[in-house]
């Protein structure tokens, strides 16, 4: 995409330090394909015209995205598709991610949707710094830990929806 782009050039240092594929499974549609062509555009706009998604965007796709909500959900199989044998009633590969998983996940999605925010509201709401976010990421494992992967509260739902009111 940027022929003659290397480590010594400004822009590739500033494209390195995107959280651009975090932002590509927020703003997706939760499909391979459809992460992957997000993830060229964010690096196209990133380094033609310097714009990254906003905050706003993020977070909101954070809490009701598609490809977030497959995510941390799964997606139910379908006539023909390959069953779970990990989660019954899901398709292979697609099942809900677990609570340990979904917890590391949901914390550093959520720190790639601050990642553009100001520094007091990065240090509010982060799961990194033992903000807002690490409670909430916490509080919802020490409930899902009692269910099995897909029962209760998706943590996206819980944590941002929490967060963002």
């Amino acid at each position: 995409m940027f022929k003659g782009l290397n480590p010594s050039n400004p822009t590739y240092t500033h494209l390195a330090e995107l959280p651009a594929g975090s932002w590509a499974q927020i703003m997706g549609k939760g499909t391979v394909q459809s992460t992957t062509n997000k993830l060229g555009k964010i690096y196209k706009a990133a380094g033609t015209t310097a714009d990254v998604p906003t905050t706003g965007a993020l977070m909101k796709n954070l809490t009701r995205g598609k490809g977030v909500k497959d995510a941390f959900e799964g997606v139910k199989a379908k006539k023909g598709d390959y069953p779970s044998s990990i989660a019954p009633g899901y398709a292979y590969g697609q099942e809900p991610l677990p609570m340990g998983e979904a917890t590391s996940q949901y914390g550093a999605l959520l720190d790639a949707a601050l990642w553009g925010a100001p520094e007091g509201m990065r240090d509010k709401y982060s799961s990194q710094t033992g903000g807002w976010g690490s409670y909430l990421i916490d509080k919802w494992a020490s409930k899902a830990m009692k269910k099995p992967a897909g029962a209760g509260k998706p943590i996206y739902k819980y944590v941002g929806r929490r967060l963002f009111k």
